[in-house]
């Protein structure tokens, strides 16, 4: 992460906040603001009653998601999503509209994991 932060800081796309930011109202609002400008990541070095840093808005470019994963294009994303998801061994069920997720299909994609929660598609009568 430290040689990725180094790096968008050369190319001018992180802003170092360096004076002490309120979790509640400061960080919140700055990084909203940057959100919906697709603006700079931010890099908070002093957050009050918390000893620890924080970063925000690390991927909200898509220059920087790609970035992050080592690609300059779209063209190389399923390929490089493929190289790094190949070794899961459990992929969650997928919605069951989705073609992937009907039975026949793949059965690596029909994992029945357990129901904590109430099934809200039944009504009770």
């Amino acid at each position: 992460m430290r040689e990725f932060l180094d790096y968008l800081e050369k190319k001018n796309d992180l802003l170092r906040i360096k004076e002490e930011m309120d979790t509640e109202w400061e960080i919140n609002g700055i990084t909203k603001i940057c959100l919906q400008q697709m603006g700079l990541c931010l890099f908070f070095e002093k957050i009050e009653s918390a000893d620890y840093l924080l970063v925000a808005n690390l991927v909200t470019t898509d220059n920087r998601l790609l970035l992050s994963l080592g690609i300059e294009k779209w063209s190389e994303f399923n390929d490089e999503w493929m190289k790094r998801t190949a070794k899961w061994e459990l992929i969650p069920r997928m919605h069951p509209l989705c073609p992937q997720a009907r039975p026949g299909r793949n059965p690596r994609l029909h994992i029945d994991l357990p129901r904590k929660s109430k099934d809200l598609r039944r009504s009770e009568q």
